[in-house]
């Protein structure tokens, strides 16, 4: 596909250039949520994990998507702190 990637609709309207004929209808829309942290994460990094995605669904930014994010960013927080 040649051109710029469509931006998503929230985007549109913040930057104020959203116009109905151009707004996706069928826009995917995650769920908020505040997954429990995996398994495989130590217990400082799950103490943080929780508490990040606790912030970030505050905000109505984090999904059961963004997971695998999160969970890497606190590994690497948490070797951080033990370094």
């Amino acid at each position: 596909m040649a051109g710029r990637k469509p931006l998503p609709t929230h985007l549109k309207l913040v930057k104020g250039t959203a116009r109905p004929h151009r707004l996706n209808k069928a826009e995917p829309k995650p769920m908020v949520a505040t997954p429990e942290p995996p398994d495989h994460l130590e217990d400082g990094a799950k103490a943080k994990f929780r508490s990040m995605a606790q912030m970030l669904a505050r905000h109505g930014v984090m999904t059961e998507l963004d997971t695998g994010a999160l969970a890497r960013y606190v590994v690497i927080w948490h070797r951080w702190l033990e370094g």
